[in-house]
C-alpha cells in the first residue's frame, strides 16, 4: 500500500507543477489610465487665479529684523572674529558681483558676433507688439 500512496502524491505535485506553468498563463489586462484632474478651466479661473498673483506681487514683503547678536553658550564670538566674518561676506559679495559682470560682458560680446548687439530693446518691442495684438483680439 505504501507503493499506492507514493503513486497518488507523484500525480499530485504534477498536478501542482502543471498549475503553476506561466507559459499556459494569459497576460494581465493593462491598467487604465487615469486623467490628470479636472481639465475644465474656465477664463474666470484664470483671470481671478492672474489677478490673486498680482496682488501678491503688489503686496510689499516683510522682513524680519536679523538678530542683533546670536548668543551661543559654548562659542563667544571676538570682535576680531566678527570682522574676520564681515570681511569674508563682503570680498564673497564683491566676488559675486564680479563674476556677475564678467559673465554679462561675455555674452554681450557673443552677441556682437552674432549680430544682435540691442537684444533687449528688441525684446521689449517684440513684448509691447504681443500686447497691443492681445489688446485687440479681446
Amino acid at each position: 500500500m505504501a507503493k499506492s500512496e507514493a503513486t497518488n502524491y507523484d500525480s499530485s505535485k504534477a498536478a501542482k507543477s502543471e498549475a503553476t506553468n506561466y507559459d499556459s498563463a494569459s497576460a494581465p489586462a493593462p491598467k487604465r489610465k487615469r486623467g490628470k484632474g479636472d481639465t475644465s478651466i474656465t477664463n474666470e479661473k484664470v483671470e481671478l487665479a492672474l489677478e490673486e498673483m498680482d496682488a501678491e506681487e503688489q503686496r510689499p514683503r516683510i522682513r524680519q529684523p536679523a538678530a542683533k547678536e546670536i548668543v551661543c553658550p559654548m562659542f563667544i564670538v571676538t570682535p576680531a572674529m566678527a570682522n574676520r566674518a564681515k570681511e569674508h561676506a563682503d570680498n564673497l559679495i564683491v566676488e559675486k558681483k564680479k563674476k556677475s559682470a564678467q559673465y554679462l560682458s561675455k555674452r554681450d560680446e557673443k552677441l556682437k558676433a552674432i549680430g544682435q548687439e540691442n537684444c533687449a530693446e528688441y525684446y521689449e518691442q517684440k513684448i509691447a507688439e504681443v500686447k497691443r495684438i492681445a489688446g485687440e483680439v479681446e
